[in-house]
């Protein structure tokens, strides 16, 4: 894991900026972008992390303390866990409306990258919901917009990402979204060979979606 990820989220788990010699050592890999995953909502560019957990603005020099910044993260997964008790409780409609909310509900006037590891749950949790519906397309593209964060958290090439890949392959079948579906399965069947072999179950099911498709 670079430094930047995982400092972001050892400070996110554990509330503790690291200065370990790992840390130290591999400094010059961050970039601002990869240091925190949190933007300034006035003009959106990355925040620095500095001691004790606080945050400042790169471009305006706002700043945020470590506490405001921990209690917004705690919201958040606080709406993600509300919002997986619905879907337990086969309310979609009800766990979806609550994440959009929760979106673009203006915290601290901060807001996460697109990449941000909690971003991409919620996307996950809202694709699910909208699946639930039966509302395939809605779903499909809050799933690519997971896709992201978890190909910047696990690396393209990744099982979880195989998984994520899979899954909006069959969301664009499921849609009737030919070229959709036919643009994602080749990458779904080569990830999931990769981790899992060419004859495993996955494999055999998007290759007869694929083949459905074509003929």
């Amino acid at each position: 894991m670079i430094v930047g990820e995982r400092r972001r989220l050892l400070q996110e788990q554990y509330f503790f900026l690291c200065r370990c010699e790992a840390c130290a050592d591999g400094e010059e890999e961050r970039s601002p972008g990869r240091q925190s995953g949190l933007l300034c909502a006035g003009c959106n560019a990355s925040l620095l992390p500095s001691s004790g957990g606080d945050h400042s603005c790169a471009l305006c020099g706002g700043s945020w303390s470590g506490g405001e910044l921990s209690e917004m993260l705690r919201d958040i997964r606080r709406d993600l866990d509300a919002a997986g008790h619905l879907l337990e409780k086969d309310k979609p409609s009800e766990a979806a409306a609550l994440l959009e909310r929760s979106r673009t509900r203006r915290r601290v006037g901060v807001t996460l990258t697109p990449t941000h590891e909690l971003c991409g749950h919620t996307e996950d949790t809202l694709a699910r919901a909208h699946a639930a519906k039966g509302d395939w397309s809605r779903a499909a593209g809050h799933l690519e917009r997971s896709a992201a964060a978890v190909a910047a958290r696990f690396g393209a090439d990744s099982v979880e990402m195989a998984r994520q890949v899979a899954k909006l392959a069959q969301l664009h079948f499921n849609a009737g979204s030919r070229e959709a579906a036919l643009s994602v399965i080749p990458e779904a069947r080569r990830l999931l060979s990769l981790h899992c072999g060419a004859l495993c179950p996955e494999v055999q099911e998007l290759q007869a979606m694929e083949d459905c498709l074509r003929y």
